[in-house]
């Protein structure tokens, strides 16, 4: 890992000499960034070549945060690190979001059209599909991330 970023690294065991195989792009806001889909090739997450600046603080809050319990008593777990407030939803979405590529042990990069909260990247056991699963808004205040609605892609790689 960098100042800038996480990069990825080949190490030869033969002959102790390693080189880089990626620019500090990697994101791994989800997990591990890379799984091997066979001898010479991975799957990464990485940052989307196009991202924008963060969406900037708004100031104050347009109104109060309001949830009513109609004067019932209702037990609710409570999780630390919530999404607070938009503008945290927007950092998630922002720091999240992610795009899928192949790359080679000699450095080749080919990308893959899936953009998005990519939160697990699973290859099947032959390496020809990925199970791509992608969450999704409305974000929730109320429990993690992995409580978040998503969706469950086969991707022909």
């Amino acid at each position: 890992m960098r100042e800038r970023g996480i990069e990825l690294w080949l190490a030869e065991m033969a002959t102790g000499r390693a080189h880089r195989l990626t620019e500090p792009v990697l994101n791994a806001m989800f997990g591990e960034p890379m799984a091997w889909l066979d001898a010479s090739t991975l799957v990464l997450r990485r940052l989307p070549a196009a991202r924008p600046a963060a969406p900037a603080a708004g100031g104050a809050p347009a109104g109060p945060i309001v949830q009513e319990s109609l004067g019932q008593r209702a037990p609710a777990r409570t999780y630390d690190g919530l999404l607070a407030n938009p503008h945290d939803a927007g950092l998630f979405a922002h720091y999240g979001t992610s795009e899928l590529v192949l790359a080679t042990l000699d450095g080749a990069i080919t990308p893959l059209p899936v953009r998005g909260l990519l939160s697990a990247v699973t290859p099947s056991p032959d390496g020809r599909f990925l199970l791509v699963s992608t969450l999704h808004r409305p974000f929730s205040y109320l429990v993690p991330s992995s409580r978040f609605p998503v969706a469950i892609d086969v991707v022909d790689r």
